[in-house]
């Protein structure tokens, strides 16, 4: 299949200031803690505007031409109606285990039935959905869940299985005492396949001007660096912020989730690309396209 939907104008095609020089970009961002290395600062580069919203929400503001690029769920490159392009900087990985990303169940998995996922996030409802049927020989019915809106102090409200992202895994989620099966799907995935995952990547149409994405690349970089230079005073001013205990902040950021997209990285998009087409999850095949390539 292919996208024949109509390409209109990208909204940065006239936001190079010939005068001053500086590219201006319109970047939809998370504002989970394992953004935080990405974009901590990256709003007072010269002309970068930060939007702020959940994941899922991302892709259709990048369609619109609402936002430049996007830190989007990687699923949504072969559900979106236009064509895209990829930036090869600061995605959101991880080579097993990656904490935010869980399965909770009050019963076994061969138990499972029904799945209420959490709507924050396109990848992980679609990586959950492999990893039911080619890991777990699972079939269940999947329900969206509102799970930002559950009560602080109501454990008892949640359903029997739940996935839930980000940083709602740590702070307010179902406990051991209620639902003792749990399962991380990044690890899940390692176990599935070999292969790091990629939660996340930034995503752009592929008629945003190049003057655009080359700025947009560059300040990615050097934001990404600059906090990764100085991740433990990051930990310590991001952590209470976002409501996480700081040391368990810092073995987060510090190695759980991670920032490269090398070739094992590759490897692990395009076998979830693969997987994601074989069952039925995406709406359009194409093949990964990198701004620059």
């Amino acid at each position: 299949m292919s996208s024949t939907a109509p390409i209109g104008r990208p909204v940065s095609s006239d936001t190079h200031d010939r005068d001053s020089e500086v590219v201006s970009a319109r970047l939809g961002v998370v504002s989970f803690l394992n953004t935080r290395p990405i974009i901590s600062g990256l709003e007072d580069q010269p002309g970068m505007t930060l939007v702020p919203m959940v994941p899922s929400r991302l892709i259709d503001e990048v369609v619109k031409g609402e936002v430049d690029a996007a830190l989007c769920s990687s699923i949504d490159y072969l559900r979106s109606p236009v064509p895209l392009q990829a930036l090869r900087v600061a995605p959101l990985t991880c080579n097993g285990p990656t904490l935010t990303v869980r399965l909770f169940s009050r019963v076994p998995l061969e138990n499972i039935d029904v799945v209420h996922c959490d709507t924050d996030s396109h990848t992980s409802v679609a990586l959950l959905r492999i990893l039911m049927q080619d890991l777990w020989k699972r079939n269940p019915d999947f329900i969206d869940h509102e799970a930002s809106a559950a009560p602080a102090d109501g454990v008892a409200e949640w359903p029997d299985t739940v996935m839930l992202i980000g940083d709602k895994v740590v702070t307010h989620a179902p406990t051991e005492s209620t639902h003792p099966h749990q399962f991380d799907l990044g690890e899940a995935w390692k176990e599935l396949t070999g292969f790091p995952f990629v939660f996340a990547l930034w995503l752009a149409r592929a008629d945003t001007p190049d003057h655009v994405l080359s700025r947009v690349s560059e300040a990615l970089a050097d934001q990404l660096a600059c906090n990764i230079a100085e991740i433990d005073a990051l930990v310590q001013r991001e952590a209470p912020e976002h409501g996480w205990p700081v040391n368990l902040a810092r073995t987060y950021l510090n190695g759980l989730i991670r920032y490269e997209l090398g070739p094992e990285q590759l490897a692990g998009v395009q076998a979830f690309h693969e997987r994601a087409r074989k069952h039925g999850l995406v709406e359009y095949d194409r093949s990964l396209v990198f701004f620059g390539d």
